[in-house]
């Protein structure tokens, strides 16, 4: 797709939309997943600061509304996990790495755990919906599963050190523990 989306398909003259019932279609012939996972907000929350940290939540809210609307409309029966978002890397030497003077741990920090909050307010209590937070966040280790490098431990030593360089975006590791969080969400739902 050309939309940046799989879920978003353009039609005739008219403006592109989501459309989850031709995703269904083009890649699941025309069938409606038991599952559906929706990781949303951590790239959306990454920017804001505090005077713009509650109105950006609410934008991340209708779009994470809109999705569930979309699988829900499809499929009523669809069991939806959205994935809590989880914390940054462990270190702020991931993000002085990855982005200088442009945000920093704690910022982030704040605003991660501010969404986390919200979401468990908006959608902590719809299991009867087919809707379920899913904690990934427990069981992701921001200490060793993010991505690393080894360098001078400071500018006069001659021994090197690993540090963590990429202060949202786990390693291969960090992404099959939040995959194992799915999993475990996935089996305590299969015999529904």
């Amino acid at each position: 797709h050309t939309w940046g989306s799989p879920f978003v398909y353009k039609t005739g003259d008219n403006p592109p939309e989501i459309d989850f019932g031709q995703y269904c279609a083009d890649y699941n012939g025309g069938v409606s997943p038991n599952f559906v996972t929706i990781f949303l907000g951590c790239n959306d929350v990454f920017h804001a600061v505090d005077d713009n940290l509650e109105t950006t939540i609410d934008d991340i809210l209708k779009n994470m509304d809109l999705l569930i609307g979309m699988v829900h409309a499809q499929d009523s029966t669809t069991r939806i996990g959205l994935i809590a978002p989880v914390p940054p890397a462990g270190t702020q030497d991931a993000f002085g790495a990855n982005y200088n003077n442009g945000q920093t741990r704690w910022q982030y920090l704040k605003n991660q755990h501010r969404l986390l909050e919200r979401m468990v307010a908006a959608y902590g209590d719809r299991e009867a919906e087919g809707l379920s937070l899913i904690p990934a966040y427990i069981n992701l280790d921001c200490q060793r599963n993010y991505p690393a490098s080894e360098g001078a431990a400071n500018a006069r030593a001659t021994g090197t050190i690993s540090r963590l360089n990429n202060g949202v975006h786990p390693s291969e590791a960090g992404y099959q523990q939040i995959g194992d969080s799915i999993f475990a969400w996935m089996l305590a739902h299969c015999a529904d």
